[in-house]
């Protein structure tokens, strides 16, 4: 975090997972969970140990109408790289995220609609700095709350065009941040796009739209050009070529001189190769651009 005197050290990571699958005929549900062990070499107060826990289910009502959910929970650390991870932090801050959604599907031809909600609770540990008391993070805790609706049309075998629009509420714990500014806000998205599967050797979705986030003064909006995109490209039975991009509106609670930030705009396009040597034996690679743009309210 620092222009001069930086530092460098290799770690290992160490993912164990295990998944218990229903294989029924009709209906679906699965029960899983892991850990990700990352121990530095040198630097050990950057080791730590993420975990997370989850369940998925599906019933299926009648031929092309379905109800699904899940629920989550998960145990990790803010990276050096947040801009919420103070500069005199003596450790990653910890922080938990529990997760629940339902909801219903019904496409019984061409047509499709489907709607449910979204549950987000945010949670974030004390951080432990290099000196003095652990310093509180209560006004970064929140909720979020997320409903939307989908309609889709497939026009041909393996394409169908879709519109989406989702609206949102996030709560903060406290009234007032560090800054004495109020971060409750509501927002939108609305998004068409096109869904595709080809065989099975092109699967996946992209979109584009326009998204809003509303806080109150005198943070204002943030608001602009949405994309997404998740798209599998398999030429051969050994190679998979993974395209994905995504734009999020983050919670922040950084200020500096120029002002409190209103939130933090990340923008990330990424590109992945996976080449199987053996059937039990593959090779990752992955590359990706992140834009982070901190937006400012000057009070």
């Amino acid at each position: 975090r620092t222009q001069n005197g930086t530092k460098s050290d290799t770690f290992f990571e160490v993912t164990p997972r295990v998944a218990l699958e229903s294989q029924w005929a009709q209906h679906y549900l699965v029960l899983k969970g892991g850990l990700t062990d990352y121990s530095y070499n040198h630097y050990g107060k950057e080791s730590r140990l993420d975990w997370d826990l989850a369940g998925e289910g599906r019933i299926d009502v009648q031929r092309g109408t379905q109800i699904a959910g899940g629920v989550s929970y998960r145990h990790t650390f803010e990276p050096r790289s947040s801009p919420d991870q103070i500069l005199f932090a003596a450790e990653p801050t910890p922080f938990n995220v529990l997760h629940a959604d339902a909801r219903i599907e019904s496409k019984p031809n061409r047509f499709g609609v489907a709607a449910g909600v979204i549950f987000d609770r945010y949670q974030y540990d004390p951080t432990q700095v290099i000196a003095g008391p652990p310093s509180s993070n209560r006004d970064r805790n929140y909720d979020g709350v997320e409903v939307f609706g989908r309609a889709s049309y497939e026009f041909s075998p393996g394409y169908s065009g879709f519109l989406h629009f989702a609206y949102n509420t996030r709560n903060f714990d406290t009234a007032l941040d560090r800054n004495f500014v109020n971060r409750d806000s509501t927002g939108y998205r609305v998004n068409g796009g096109l869904q595709m599967e080809l065989t099975r050797l092109i699967t996946g979705e992209f979109y584009g739209g326009y998204l809003v986030q509303s806080y109150k003064s005198p943070l204002g909006d943030d608001k602009g050009f949405n994309f997404g995109a998740n798209i599998t490209w398999t030429p051969t039975q050994i190679v998979t070529v993974r395209l994905t991009a995504s734009h999020i509106i983050n919670e922040t609670v950084v200020a500096t001189t120029a002002g409190v930030a209103t939130d933090s705009n990340e923008e990330r396009v990424g590109l992945g190769v996976d080449y199987g040597f053996r059937p039990n034996i593959i090779l990752h690679g992955d590359v990706a651009y992140l834009h982070d743009k901190i937006g400012r309210a000057h009070v």
